[in-house]
């Protein structure tokens, strides 16, 4: 199944990145850059290590993200278990304060 992205007011993964065994980003690369994210914020937080999420696909999921075109803000906590922190939010509502102007 093939995704079409669009361009959104913005994107936040907390722990997050795109789906998909290891390499899957590169070996289907195609079918995932299909559409256009032309200026769409983007903010990928994640600890390291992430026992669900490592590292590496959040930096592959936001170099995607750039190829497409979105402006994408990276923040890596290292040693933070697998949560979410109250730096995290701030950071994700100022980026849904900057997309409602």
């Amino acid at each position: 199944m093939k995704t079409f992205p669009t361009r959104y007011g913005g994107l936040i993964a907390l722990t997050g990145g795109l789906i998909g065994p290891p390499g899957s980003i590169e070996s289907d690369r195609q079918a995932h850059t299909v559409g256009e994210l032309t200026g769409m914020p983007a903010l990928l937080a994640s600890g390291d290590p992430d026992p669900h999420v490592p590292w590496s696909r959040v930096e592959e999921s936001a170099a995607l993200l750039r190829e497409m075109g979105a402006e994408v803000a990276t923040r890596r906590f290292p040693g933070r278990s697998h949560m979410v922190t109250p730096e995290e939010i701030n950071l994700a509502r100022a980026l849904i304060q900057r997309a409602q102007v």
